[in-house]
């Protein structure tokens, strides 16, 4: 018996103690939680108690899939009823589940259809990185959602395996050399334009998407006094976040106070990767503060199913169903410690 195995079998063995058993019995109406600086889960607790938070940002997430100018040409051509179906055509849904645009204009959510311009949707087309920005006035929030892995993409994927090629022209850099300074300008620009109180930023996403988001919270103050992300709530991410494609100084700002919430499917396809560098690098404990939020709607399920967005989303809505409202505002006690 080699010596390499016999450590690699301790550290199996470690990672599954650490694990706990209370990971292996988790039912449908149970959520998980990992806080900050830990590496294993506490006791469950309700499932509503997380879904109430999470659920609007899921619907972003997976209404992020429908690439940003075909919502804008079906806004501008036939009106908001056109592009509320056609985002839940593209993003799919099931017979209890809901148009996730449909719900989240119900919600009172409205989308930037002039932003990204066009020059900058050009640029993205060229690596597929693909952003929306919603908004919503009482209480005010502009939410960044990001796409997420389109399997053929072969753009995606040079996004995604990033930490092995030694040139990265990517997604991920054109977020921070174009996304950013655009998204400054416009949303001084755009939103509550004289008020003394401007909105908090959130940014969100699913797989790809959810490291991008990450990123973006990373990158966002360029100047000391720059804009920040207050909160980041992301889907089945990707463990890839750009972190050190930023800055020094920009990505410590931007990680100062921030909170992270990566919630996920039991068993989804990622869900093992971030766990194995949870057990070696313990999670962030502040600056950021990174939640890991385990669901398990689907119960036993093939990776590749559990990483759906629209199924966690769908998941999620149901859940919340009863207790909607503004979330993260109201039942935060981790923001800003």
């Amino acid at each position: 018996m080699s010596r390499l195995f016999c450590v690699r079998s301790v550290v199996i063995l470690l990672f599954f103690a650490l694990s706990g058993c209370r990971s292996w019995f988790q039912s449908s109406d149970q959520v998980l939680v990992r806080e900050p600086g830990q590496r294993v889960y506490g006791d469950p607790v309700a499932v509503q108690k997380e879904a109430v938070n999470h659920w609007e940002y899921a619907l972003l997430s997976q209404a992020a899939y429908l690439k940003a100018e075909e919502i804008a040409a079906a806004q501008g051509n036939t009106g908001k009823d056109a592009v509320d179906s056609r985002i839940a055509t593209t993003a799919g849904k099931t017979e209890s589940c809901p148009e996730p645009a449909a719900a989240l204009l119900e919600a009172k959510w409205t989308y930037w259809k002039d932003f990204p311009d066009s020059h900058l949707r050009d640029e993205f087309k060229k690596v597929n990185l693909r952003v929306e920005v919603w908004e919503r006035k009482t209480p005010p929030a502009v939410v960044v959602t990001f796409g997420g892995t389109v399997f053929e993409s072969l753009n995606d994927w040079k996004s995604n395996l990033r930490w092995f090629l030694p040139i990265r022209d990517d997604e991920y850099t054109q977020l921070v050399k174009e996304f950013v300074p655009a998204f400054t300008t416009e949303y001084r620009r755009h939103v509550f334009i004289g008020n003394s109180k401007t909105p908090p930023i959130y940014s969100t996403g699913h797989s790809l998407g959810g490291g991008l988001a990450q990123q973006f919270a990373y990158a966002l103050p360029v100047k000391p006094d720059g804009l920040i992300v207050d909160r980041v709530i992301v889907f089945d991410p990707s463990p890839v976040t750009g972190y050190y494609s930023v800055e020094e100084g920009v990505r410590t700002r931007g990680a100062k106070r921030l909170v992270i919430d990566r919630v996920f499917e039991r068993g989804e396809v990622l869900a093992s990767v971030r766990s194995i560098l949870a057990f070696f690098y313990r999670p962030s404990e502040e600056s950021p503060a990174v939640r890991a939020v385990r669901y398990n709607f689907e119960g036993i399920v093939n990776p590749i199913t559990a990483h759906s967005m629209s199924r966690l989303a769908c998941g999620l809505f149901e859940t919340a169903k009863g207790q909607l409202g503004h979330r993260v505002e109201s039942d935060d006690t981790t923001a800003g410690k």
